[in-house]
C-alpha cells in the first residue's frame, strides 16, 4: 500500500461534524511525521484495547505474539546441562481496510521460563482485525523437547530446535549435547545452532519495523545456555540471552524469546518471554 493512501480523513464524516479519525481505548497514542505526511499510531501491549472507527478506512498494522520463556537446565546425574532458548512469537505487518465499527485486541503474554530440567512454556496468541499470531515456542531442557510456535524454540541436547510458523517466524536452533543450547528463532531469522562444547547458539535476528516512526526490533530468539563461558546471545538485543544459570528474560512488549539456562551441578531455571503487541497507523495529513 502507497504511503499517500494510508488517510484517516473523510468529507463526509467532516460535513456532519463526526470525528475524521479514529477513536482508541487503552494503549498509548502519538504523532509522527514521515516525510511531508503525518501518521497518528496506536500501541496497545495488554488485553481490553479498542478502537473505535467512524467509517470505512485503511491502515497500517503490526502483530506480535508472545514469545517463549528459555528452557531450564540440570538432569538426573549429570553436571554440565543446558537449556534452549525460547523462540519469538509470530509477527505480521501489513496494510488493510477496515470497515467502520469497534475492535478489540486479545495481547498474547509472554511464556515462563522452565524449571530446573524442564522446557520452557510457550508464549500466547495475539488477534487483532480476525489475524491471530501464534506464540512461540517454549525452549527445550536436556530432557524436554523444544515447542514448536510462531517462531520455535531452541533445544537443550543434540536434537533440532522448534519449528516456526510459516510466514510468522523461524526455526529454532539445534542444541550441542549437554555443553550448549540452540538459540530460539526469531521474527527476522532462524536461531543459531550451539556449535562447540564453549559455545551456545545465539537467538535468531528480530524482526525491524519503522511504523512507530522509529526503527525498531520486535521478536528476538533467546540465546541458548551454556554451563561455561560461552551462552548464545539474545536476537538483535530483545531477546533474553543465555546464561551460567538462570536464563535472562526478553526485553519486555517485544515479543521476544527468553534465554536459556546452563548449569554446572545445581539446576537452572531458564528466562522468560515477553508479552506482545499490536500497533495500528494512519494517516492524517
Amino acid at each position: 500500500m502507497a504511503i499517500n493512501s494510508i488517510r484517516g480523513t473523510n468529507s463526509a464524516a467532516a460535513a456532519s461534524g463526526k470525528s475524521l479519525f479514529l477513536e482508541a481505548f487503552g494503549g498509548s497514542e502519538n504523532i509522527v511525521n514521515i516525510g511531508p505526511f503525518r501518521f497518528k499510531v496506536h500501541s496497545f501491549t495488554s488485553t481490553g484495547g479498542t478502537i473505535y472507527a467512524p467509517y470505512a478506512m485503511e491502515i497500517e498494522y503490526l502483530i506480535l505474539a508472545g514469545g517463549g520463556g528459555g528452557g531450564g537446565a540440570g538432569c538426573s546425574g549429570c553436571s554440565n546441562t543446558s537449556g534452549g532458548g525460547g523462540g519469538a512469537g509470530g509477527l505480521q505487518t501489513g496494510s488493510l481496510r477496515i470497515l467502520a465499527g469497534t475492535y478489540s485486541f486479545s495481547i498474547g503474554t509472554g511464556g515462563a521460563g522452565g524449571g530446573n530440567r524442564r522446557a520452557g512454556t510457550g508464549g500466547n496468541n495475539t488477534t487483532a482485525f480476525g489475524i491471530t499470531m501464534t506464540g512461540g515456542g517454549g525452549g527445550g531442557s536436556y530432557e524436554d523437547a523444544p515447542g514448536n510456535g510462531g517462531s520455535g524454540g531452541g533445544r537443550g541436547a543434540g536434537s533440532p530446535g522448534g519449528t516456526g510458523q510459516p510466514g510468522q517466524g523461524n526455526n529454532g536452533g539445534t542444541g550441542l549435547g549437554q555443553f550448549g543450547g540452540g538459540g530460539g528463532g526469531g521474527a527476522g531469522g532462524v536461531g543459531g545452532n550451539a556449535v562447540t562444547s564453549s559455545k551456545a547458539g545465539d537467538g535468531g535476528n528480530a524482526f525491524f519495523s519503522d511504523i512507530t516512526g522509529t526503527s525498531l526490533a520486535y521478536g528476538g530468539g533467546g540465546g541458548g545456555g551454556s554451563p561455561t563461558l560461552g551462552q548464545g546471545a539474545g536476537g538483535s538485543s530483545v531477546g533474553g540471552s543465555g546464561a551460567v544459570g538462570t536464563g535472562n528474560a526478553a526485553v519486555a512488549n517485544t515479543g521476544s524469546g527468553g534465554g536459556g539456562g546452563g548449569a554446572q551441578g545445581p539446576d537452572a531455571s531458564g528466562g522468560a518471554g515477553s508479552g506482545g503487541r499490536v500497533i495500528v497507523r494512519y494517516r492524517v495529513a
